[in-house]
C-alpha cells in the first residue's frame, strides 16, 4: 500500500473514532450535564455515583459507604470485662476413701468473662447481653473507645430477651441514636461493631439477610424468638455489641452465632432495635420489663391447610391453645383462629406476632383481625403482666401444686439481701403424696435459685420455668446457712 493510502487510511479512522466518541457521548445518560447531577449534597456529604447502578441502602438519604456509619458507631461501643469469684468445692483428699461430699474443701476460683455494649444515652446508660455481665455479682469493667476505663453497676436484666442494662458515672458520652427496626429490609446493609476475641472497636460488614428469625436461643417458653439475621461476622466478644444501619443508628443488640465451630460461619443473629428500646427504658425507669402477655401457643399455617381456610395462600398464625384466664382467653379468642392483623399490621409468622406483641406492655389495647370459620372478625385484647396472668390463672397453679406436691413464695427482698442472693422462691409446704417429696428431698424453707439451670427470681419465673421444662426437672438452691444443693429425678 502506498504511503498516501496508508496516511488516508489513518486519518479515516481517527475521524471514524472520534465520531463514534462523540456519538456514544450524546447518546449516553451520563452526558456533562447528568454527571454534574450526579454528585450532589447528602446530609452535608457530597455523593458521586459511577456507571455501574448501586444501591446501598434503602434510604436513600443514607451515605453510600460505611466510612460514615463506623465512624458515628465506633466511639459508642464498649468493651466489657466481667471478674467474677465463685466458692467451688474441690475434693479432699479423703474424698476418694469414702466417697462424700463433707470431704471437700471450698476454694474461691477466679473466672473473667469478656463482651461489648453500646452507649444508649449521654450520662452513661448501656445496654447489653445478660449473659455478658452475668446476675451482677462479679466486678464489671467497661473500657470506652478512647481508652478510659469505668466500675459499671447492673441496673437490671431481662433473660427472657438476654439484654442487660449497665451504669456508668460519667457525662457527655457519644452515645447511638435509635433506629427503627420495623424499617429495616432484607438485603439492606448493615454493619457489626463489637470486640471479637478481645480485638477492641471491630468493625464488620454484611446485609440483612432474614428478619423475624425464629429461633429457639434463649430458654424459656415466653423467651424472645424473633430475631435480624445478618451475615456481618460476629464472634465471640461481639455479644452486646450494635448492629447499625449505614445512616449509623442502633438497629440491633447482637446476640448469638449459628456455626458448628464455635466462630462465625456466616449467619449471626440480633434483637430488634424496637425490643431494646422497650426492654431498656422499662429496666432504667421500673428496674424490670413490663412484658405485655397475650396467652396463647400458635404456629403458622401449612400451605396444605390454607385452602381449607379459604386461603389464596398461606398467611397468618394459627392458634393452638388458649391459656384460661389469660388476656387472649377473655377477649374471647379461640384455638383454630387465624391472627392475620394486629392493630392493622399484617402477620405473616410466628415471629412477626411475638415481635410486636413484645413491643407492647401490660394495659395496652391490641386490636386483632381474626379468621374464624371463614369469616373475618375483629377482637379487641387488653394485654395483662405475664404475672398477672399466672396469679390469676389459679387452675395452673393447682395443677402444679398438686402434682409436685409444694406450695411456694417470692422470697421477700430484705431476705434475699440478707442471703446474699438477687432473689429466689422459697418452699412453704411440702405434701407427702407429691412428686417433689416421693423423689427428691426438699424440705419446707429451702429457697429455689434455678430451675433447670434457668435463674428464677419470683413465682411467675418458677412457674414459667416449670411449664416449659421438658423432661427431668433439676432445682438449685439453698437452705439459710448452707451450701448449695440440687434436687433432681422428678418431672410434671
Amino acid at each position: 500500500m502506498k504511503k498516501k493510502e496508508i496516511a488516508s487510511a489513518l486519518v479515516g479512522g481517527i475521524i471514524g473514532g472520534a465520531l463514534a466518541i462523540a456519538m456514544l457521548l450524546f447518546l449516553s445518560p451520563i452526558n456533562n450535564e447528568s454527571s454534574k447531577e450526579s454528585r450532589k449534597e447528602e446530609n452535608g456529604q457530597t455523593l458521586a455515583t459511577s456507571n455501574v447502578p448501586i444501591t446501598l441502602s434503602s434510604n436513600q438519604n443514607a451515605p453510600s459507604d460505611f466510612v460514615y456509619a463506623a465512624k458515628v458507631s465506633r466511639p459508642a461501643v464498649v468493651h466489657i470485662r466481667v471478674v467474677e469469684e465463685q466458692m467451688v468445692l474441690q475434693p479432699h483428699p479423703l474424698s476418694k476413701w469414702f466417697g462424700n461430699d463433707f470431704f471437700y474443701t471450698p476454694q474461691r476460683q477466679r473466672s473473667q468473662r469478656y463482651g461489648s455494649g453500646v452507649i444508649i444515652s449521654s450520662n452513661g446508660y448501656i445496654v447489653t447481653n445478660k449473659h455478658v455481665v452475668g446476675d451482677g455479682n462479679g466486678e464489671i469493667q467497661v473500657s470506652l473507645f478512647d481508652g478510659r476505663v469505668y466500675q459499671a453497676q447492673l441496673v437490671g436484666s431481662d433473660p427472657s430477651t438476654d439484654l442487660a442494662v449497665l451504669k456508668i458515672e460519667e457525662e457527655g458520652l457519644p452515645f447511638l441514636k435509635y433506629g427503627n427496626s420495623d424499617e429495616v429490609q432484607v438485603g439492606e446493609w448493615v454493619l457489626a461493631v463489637g470486640n471479637p476475641f478481645n480485638l477492641t472497636s471491630t468493625v464488620t460488614a454484611g446485609i440483612v439477610s432474614a428478619k423475624g428469625r425464629n429461633l429457639d436461643i434463649i430458654p424459656g417458653q415466653f423467651s424472645l424468638r424473633s430475631f435480624i439475621q445478618t451475615d456481618a461476622a460476629v464472634n465471640p466478644g461481639n455479644s452486646g455489641g450494635a448492629l447499625v444501619n449505614l445512616k449509623g443508628e442502633l438497629i440491633g443488640i447482637n446476640i448469638a452465632i449459628a456455626t458448628p465451630t464455635g466462630v462465625y460461619a456466616g449467619y449471626s443473629f440480633a434483637v430488634p432495635v424496637n425490643i431494646v428500646r422497650k426492654v431498656v427504658g422499662d429496666i432504667i425507669q421500673y428496674g424490670y420489663v413490663r412484658r405485655g402477655f397475650l396467652g396463647i401457643t400458635y404456629r403458622p399455617v401449612m400451605p396444605q391447610e390454607a385452602e381449607e381456610l379459604g386461603m389464596d395462600a398461606p398467611q397468618g398464625v394459627i392458634i393452638v391453645d388458649v391459656m384460661p384466664g389469660s388476656p387472649a382467653g377473655n377477649a374471647g379468642l379461640q384455638p383454630g383462629d387465624v391472627i392475620l392483623e394486629i392493630n392493622g399490621v399484617p402477620m405473616h409468622s410466628i415471629g412477626d406476632v411475638q415481635e410486636y406483641i413484645a413491643q407492647h406492655g401490660p394495659g395496652d389495647n391490641l386490636q386483632v383481625k381474626l379468621l374464624r370459620d371463614g369469616k373475618i372478625i375483629e377482637k379487641t385484647v387488653k394485654l395483662a403482666s405475664k404475672e398477672e396472668a399466672f396469679n390469676s390463672n389459679e387452675s395452673l397453679k393447682k395443677e402444679i401444686q398438686k402434682v409436685l406436691g409444694i406450695e411456694v413464695a417470692t422470697l421477700p427482698s430484705d431476705k434475699a439481701q440478707q442471703l446474699g442472693v438477687p432473689g429466689g422462691v422459697i418452699v412453704e409446704k411440702v405434701y407427702p403424696e407429691g412428686r417433689i417429696a416421693r423423689y427428691t428431698g426438699v424440705k419446707e424453707g429451702f429457697i429455689i435459685l434455678r430451675v433447670n439451670g434457668r435463674r428464677v427470681y419470683n413465682v411467675s419465673d418458677f412457674y414459667e420455668a416449670l411449664t416449659s421444662a421438658r423432661g427431668s426437672i433439676t432445682l438449685e438452691g439453698i437452705y439459710p446457712g448452707s451450701r448449695r444443693i440440687f434436687y433432681y429425678g422428678f418431672s410434671l
